[in-house]
């Protein structure tokens, strides 16, 4: 009985994890589409030759 409620112990906390995991993946990943966006918005800007 001890194994059985310490696998589903385990189990929610594994899926908390990777829910967990999934919310950081997912802001990381719209932060670098931002970044990426940006960026290109700069090197279209005219006065990109002041950044070397």
């Amino acid at each position: 009985m001890v194994t059985a409620v310490y696998w589903r112990a385990r189990r929610c906390r594994r899926a908390s994890l990777s829910l967990y995991n999934l919310g950081i993946y997912r802001s990381w990943r719209s932060n670098e589409l931002s970044l990426r966006r940006t960026n290109r918005l700069v090197e279209l800007m005219p006065h990109r030759s002041s950044r070397v």
